[in-house]
């Protein structure tokens, strides 16, 4: 039945119309003309007269819409009953396809698409990276510096090789550099700070002679050659703690030999004597190093090579983070240091802090011609990058899921992709959306369905439910479909009274 509350709810949106001159009537031979058809009998009118009273127009129809015939059957309800089944299974098969099929495959598309474009972005990357070094806390250990300084003046010496030294595990090789002292905890942290296997990796380089252990050079040219010059120090975050492990292990060794030995007790106290010395020494010239570049305030250890520019990568602004958050806090900034690497590169410190406003400007120009550049790319880029992964989409997909011929697919695809605008640059999941749907689905709704369940999601800031959001996205589709079965017609008053059809639009929802 057509309940009372609805009616009325409607009724002011009909006064409206009628006010516009606007009348409605369904399409002939719609569903909704059936439903029309049950519920208005010829010579009904709004506002008819039943004995002595107005009968108004929704206590008309609510009655029609209960009258029976003579097998006491509800007319109403019979084509309501078989438009909500077919519209039911109808909108039910859409919404199906479009969350379970076609959603699915735009969320495949647009995360590929996205690393895809991510990638050719960063190749067209044009900005350096700044890469602060800083040492690990135990480089400020007074009780390292004092183990060690004796050995500071050390003739250097090639490394032994070692043969016959068990493989250990790291528990006990870290058990192995304990002090006794407050040193152990600072131990501990550099291992906790390291790549794991850090400490076996080293052991099996310098002990075992296994330099394929992530470790590419040898290791008389690695500890005799460390801190001769500012470039060791940007070469491995990691570097110059080797140089630790190796003096506390082969301090250890050399004391408490390892059991299962192969080598001569004499020998291997000898090497490791000769190894632990080596690397004291090493240590001492990284501290003095890093106190020499503190007091000089040198800050940028390695100028990047070249300039900025789209395709020019992996350049790396080196700098000293001892002297670097020291830079931050008198007034520098990144960007600052990077249009310093785009000028003169001076080293004085002084010079880069007192020509920061300068520094910057560099850099704001250097970037509006970058940001220039890469606008002007970005669409290309995406379009690029979509027309890679659907093609491959396309190529790839099984056979019995192909919803036309390849070759059908990719003429499609050649035309959606050149749908793109700057604000579809700006909206990639929308314009994905919208390819996918295009290629693989223009013979059903799953575009608006997905469209509108977007929308309302969006309208929510993103709070909405996506059941509720697909609830009301088939209200809209309900909404459409019922609205094609209307017929609009517009009508002005003539001179004589009469009102008189001016325009008929078929099909269209008001």
């Amino acid at each position: 039945m057509l309940r009372k509350q609805a009616l009325n709810a409607v009724w002011p949106l009909q006064n409206k119309l009628t006010e516009n001159n606007y009348v409605l009537s369904p399409v002939p031979g719609t569903p909704l003309a059936e439903l029309v058809k049950a519920n208005l009998k010829a010579g009904d009118a709004f506002y008819i007269q039943d004995g002595e009273n107005y009968v108004a127009p929704c206590d008309l129809l609510e009655r029609n819409s209960l009258e029976k015939d003579q097998l006491d059957v509800c007319r109403h309800d019979i084509v309501l009953t078989e438009l909500v089944g077919t519209i039911g299974k109808s909108l039910g098969n859409q919404l199906d396809v479009a969350r379970n099929i076609v959603q699915p495959m735009v969320r495949e598309a647009f995360e590929k698409i996205e690393i895809e474009e991510r990638k050719r972005h960063r190749i067209n990357q044009c900005q350096y990276d700044i890469v602060p070094l800083f040492f690990n806390s135990i480089w400020d250990s007074a009780i390292l510096e004092s183990m060690t300084e004796k050995y500071a003046n050390s003739p250097i010496e090639s490394l032994p090789v070692f043969v016959g030294l068990p493989a250990m595990t790291g528990d006990e090789l870290q058990a192995r550099m304990k002090t006794n002292t407050r040193l152990d905890s600072d131990i501990e942290k550099l291992l906790a700070d390291s790549p794991a296997d850090y400490l076996i990796n080293v052991y099996r380089a310098f002990f075992l002679n296994d330099w394929n252990s992530n470790d590419k050079v040898s290791g008389t040219s690695y500890v005799n050659n460390w801190s001769l010059d500012k470039k060791e120090l940007n070469n491995d975050v990691y570097s110059c703690n080797k140089l630790i492990l190796v003096y506390l292990l082969a301090r250890d060794l050399a004391q408490n030999p390892p059991s299962g030995t192969d080598m001569d007790l004499a020998e291997l106290r000898a090497k490791c004597t000769v190894l632990m010395v080596q690397a004291a020494r090493a240590i001492c010239g990284v501290l003095r190093k890093r106190d020499t570049y503190k007091r000089t305030k040198l800050l940028v250890l390695k100028w990047p090579d070249g300039k900025p520019w789209p395709n020019h990568q992996g350049d790396v602004l080196v700098v000293n983070g001892d002297v670097y958050n020291q830079y931050l806090k008198e007034g520098g900034t990144p960007e600052a240091l990077i249009g310093c690497a785009l000028s003169d590169r001076t080293e004085q410190y002084a010079n880069i802090v007192s020509n920061t406003p300068a520094y910057l400007k560099e850099w704001q120009r250097n970037e509006r011609v970058i940001n220039d550049y890469m606008r002007s790319n970005h669409m290309t880029t995406i379009i690029s990058s979509t027309n890679d992964v659907i093609t491959s989409m396309i190529n790839t997909m099984d056979d019995d899921k192909l919803t036309a011929e390849r070759p059908v697919l990719h003429a499609r695809l050649r035309d959606a992709v050149r749908q793109l605008d700057s604000r579809g640059a700006e909206e990639l999941y929308t314009y994905v959306r919208n390819v996918v749907c295009d290629v693989f689905w223009p013979h059903t709704d799953a575009k608006r369905v997905l469209k509108s369940i977007d929308a309302h999601m969006e309208s929510e800031d993103n709070r909405m439910d996506p059941r509720e959001a697909a609830m009301y996205a088939v209200i809209d589709l309900l909404a459409d479909w019922l609205g094609n079965m209307i017929d609009i017609r517009s009508e002005i008053q003539t001179p004589t009274g009469v009102m008189s059809p001016i325009e008929v639009l078929p099909g269209k929802a008001f």
